[in-house]
């Protein structure tokens, strides 16, 4: 299916939300620094590395679809690693970036931009993990999203098609100019609101903590630009929560929340969740954000693995919820 973006992949039983899709360790690790690596001596170099791999693996990779046009093995090779790569780092602490070769079955995933199986790479083991981010049924189709979720339908559909080669027609493309760009605004104002929750000196109120939430959790397939706009809203929440001095309001919280369920922004509602944990845990509302930790912990491990940075705040959220610095603290501390 070259113009979803590979061959495809489809479900060969149901699949509960949080169910793990596939585990995949990487065949290669591949330099990212295209000012060093993105010259002749580099592709000669990926050539030689991939020529060291089994034929049986040299075969899957020779199969791999590319949207260019090569002259030579070196340029089908550069191609592929370009286009059908992951990225990871062997130090999380250094800003060194590698892609990382994942073949069979990740490799064969097509994009949507709004995905029924989320990722992320294992950088200890080197290997992808694919979990389902909703309920899926046997004999549909897996995808992945090629680009951030928090890109506007424009951004996305030019980067697939300079990248890729194809112009994407999900149902989340298809929908109409105003329903776009209304999820476009949904989107930024979700990250706004986690963004003032981290910047501001006062918590997001709680209605704030639940708009960011419903913003994460809610999907609307038939709507494009409203879409859009849920989309550019969730990501203007989550950037207030980190930039201004006060904490989300409660309603802003309620309105991050609502964007990324809506729009079915996995990664976001993960901190939206943690966000309201935060600020009901400053409003004094205990139960509340031990309910929203509880719920940020469970995807948190899902979507980010043992390693979410958040992790170890989320458990004292919901062990003793008195004892985390947000506690009756109504005042963002620096």
């Amino acid at each position: 299916m070259p113009e979803k973006g590979g061959a495809g992949a489809v479900a060969s039983q149901d699949l509960k939300r949080g169910q793990s899709v596939a585990k995949v360790r990487a065949v290669g690790l591949f330099p990212n620094d295209q000012s060093l690596w993105g010259n002749e001596f580099g592709k000669r170099f990926y050539r030689q590395a991939i020529e060291l791999l089994p034929r049986r693996t040299q075969n899957v990779i020779a199969s791999l679809h590319t949207s260019e046009i090569q002259q030579t093995k070196e340029e089908f090779l550069a191609s592929v690693l370009n286009q059908n790569t992951f990225g990871t780092n062997l130090n999380p602490e250094l800003r060194m970036f590698y892609q990382a070769l994942v073949l069979e079955p990740a490799v064969r995933f097509n994009h949507d931009c709004r995905p029924n199986v989320e990722y992320y790479m294992d950088h200890f083991t080197q290997s992808i993990r694919m979990t389902a981010s909703r309920q899926i049924l046997a004999g549909e189709e897996l995808t992945i999203s090629y680009r951030a979720a928090e890109f506007t339908r424009e951004r996305r559909q030019n980067s697939l098609s300079e990248t890729y080669g194809f112009r994407c027609s999900c149902s989340h493309c298809q929908m109409s100019l105003e329903e776009g760009r209304k999820s476009d605004e949904r989107v930024l104002r979700a990250l706004q609101l986690q963004n003032y929750h981290y910047t501001r000196e006062e918590w997001l109120s709680i209605e704030e903590v639940k708009e960011l939430i419903n913003i994460c959790e809610r999907m609307s397939l038939e709507e494009g630009r409203k879409s859009d706009e849920r989309v550019l809203r969730a990501l203007q929440l989550q950037n207030y929560h980190y930039t201004r001095d006060e904490w989300l309001s409660i309603e802003e919280v309620k309105e991050l929340i609502n964007i990324c369920e809506r729009e079915s922004l996995t990664y976001h509602l993960v901190t939206a969740y943690y966000i309201a944990a935060q600020i009901y845990n400053a409003h004094g509302k205990t139960l509340e954000a031990g309910y929203f930790a509880e719920k940020a912990k469970k995807d948190g491990l899902i979507y980010f693995g043992p390693t979410w940075k958040y992790l170890d705040d989320a458990q004292i959220l919901i062990d003793f919820p008195q004892n985390h610095d947000s506690y009756l603290n109504m005042r963002i501390e620096y």
